[in-house]
């Protein structure tokens, strides 16, 4: 830790007289905005690390300030692409007292995900080139420049649709895959994912810290499914309901032929006679 310039670029306050901030139409000693910034303020002047020409408020904090211009190791694109992501999952319907996975006991851990061979679309690992090239936006384009610098969070939707009649049917039940960009890296606020790690260490009785951000793809995972299994009491119970449900609508239609004049007439006459036919004809019969 050290004193240093605070960056002209990156205050909250750059363009106000250093060590003054104007606060409630008063100018009160910049040294007193708690929480503004993660430091120690002295009070003093010093220039500009990042422009000469102007001036801004010394603080006390860890030195060099971060400087998110400056990359020091960049991922070769092609390794990048390369580099594979292990879906291994389990999805359980516990009606059905069912669990499917992703891995069973002929996963071969050499393949890779693809939708060209029955195969590939089963292997639950996936390229970060295969992700990049089916990726889908909810508006807008995709810059892959910036998503590769400045990372980006991406939506992996896993979707099963399964038949649990039979163990052959649970054997090939497979989801399929869906990925959604949610955050690029061309985007103003925020831009891409990243996160910062920091190594401390005491040298010489003086304290150190190295502060490194880091820009990558973050994945969020949605997993969703249904699973089909035949049950005889649901069946009977559903077979049960209609019928019943016939049985009103039979009601309903007679009270409404029943209302009204001449045709409801009519029609109660017509009923009346067909039902005396009807024991006419149960009486002859017996």
């Amino acid at each position: 830790m050290g004193f240093n310039a605070e960056n002209y670029y990156g205050s909250l306050l750059s363009s106000t007289p250093c060590g003054l901030v104007h606060r409630d139409k008063t100018w009160i000693p910049k040294i007193s905005r708690t929480g503004w910034i993660k430091c120690f303020l002295t009070g003093q002047c010093v220039k500009s690390s990042e422009d000469t020409t102007k001036t801004v408020c010394e603080i006390n904090a860890w030195c060099p300030l971060e400087n998110t211009k400056s990359t020091q190791y960049r991922i070769n694109i092609d390794n990048l692409r390369n580099f594979t992501v292990f879906m291994k999952t389990a999805v359980i319907f516990s009606d059905a007292k069912a669990v499917i996975r992703t891995v069973n006991d002929n996963f071969n851990p050499s393949c890779r995900f693809n939708t060209a061979t029955e195969v590939g679309k089963k292997c639950p690992i996936f390229s970060i080139g295969y992700i990049l090239d089916n990726l889908k936006t909810l508006a807008g384009s995709i810059n892959k420049t910036e998503l590769y610098e400045q990372g980006g969070l991406i939506l992996i939707e896993q979707e099963w649709e399964c038949n649990l009649d039979t163990q052959k049917g649970r054997d090939d039940c497979f989801p399929t895959y869906t990925f959604i960009l949610l955050q690029g890296g061309d985007e103003q606020s925020p831009s891409g994912s990243n996160y910062r790690f920091a190594n401390k260490y005491r040298e010489n009785g003086k304290d150190y810290r190295t502060l490194t951000k880091v820009f990558g793809l973050r994945f969020i995972v949605v997993i969703t499914g249904k699973g089909g299994k035949f049950d005889i009491l649901a069946t009977s119970t559903t077979i049960q309901g209609n019928l019943e449900l016939l049985g009103i609508i039979t009601i309903i239609c007679s009270i409404i032929l029943s209302m009204g004049n001449t045709p409801s007439e009519q029609w109660k006459t017509m009923k009346t006679d067909l039902k005396s036919n009807l024991y006419d004809i149960v009486f002859c019969a017996d």
